[in-house]
C-alpha cells in the first residue's frame, strides 16, 4: 500500500508497462500531464501513442538495444511527448527495464513537465 501511495502521488508522471507493453500504472501526475484518466489509457492505448512516431521508434530501438551501454536505461532525455488531442508536450523522461530473477517484466517511465 505504501508502494502504491508513493507512485499514486510522486510529482513525477509515471507509466509503467508489462513485458507484452501493456499498461499497468498511471499515475496523477501522468493524467495531469497528457490529459487522459487512467481508465481511459490502462489496458486500451499503446505506450507509443504519447510519442510522436519517429521518437517512439527512436526509443524502443536504443532500449532494446544489446549494444548499448546502458542497455534496458535511458537516463534523463528532453523530448516532446503527445497530450490528449495530438498536442505537442515539453519533458525531461527517463526510462527503467524492470527485472525479476533477471528476467525482464516491463519496464518504468518518469516525465517531468517543462512547460512549469
Amino acid at each position: 500500500e505504501f508502494e502504491a501511495n508513493l507512485i499514486q502521488h510522486s510529482t513525477d508522471g509515471i507509466i509503467a508497462i508489462d513485458k507484452q507493453e501493456n499498461i499497468i500504472i498511471f499515475n496523477q501526475s501522468a493524467e495531469s500531464l497528457f490529459g487522459y484518466s487512467k481508465d481511459e489509457v490502462i489496458g486500451k492505448m499503446d505506450i507509443r501513442s504519447f510519442y510522436p512516431s519517429e521518437t517512439a521508434e527512436k526509443i524502443m530501438q536504443n532500449f532494446y538495444s544489446k549494444e548499448s551501454e546502458t542497455r534496458g536505461m535511458q537516463r534523463w532525455h528532453e523530448t516532446f511527448v503527445l497530450g490528449k488531442g495530438g498536442h505537442k508536450i515539453a519533458v525531461r523522461f527517463s526510462v527503467t527495464k524492470l527485472y525479476r530473477n533477471g528476467e525482464p517484466i516491463g519496464c518504468v517511465s518518469f516525465f517531468n513537465d517543462l512547460r512549469e
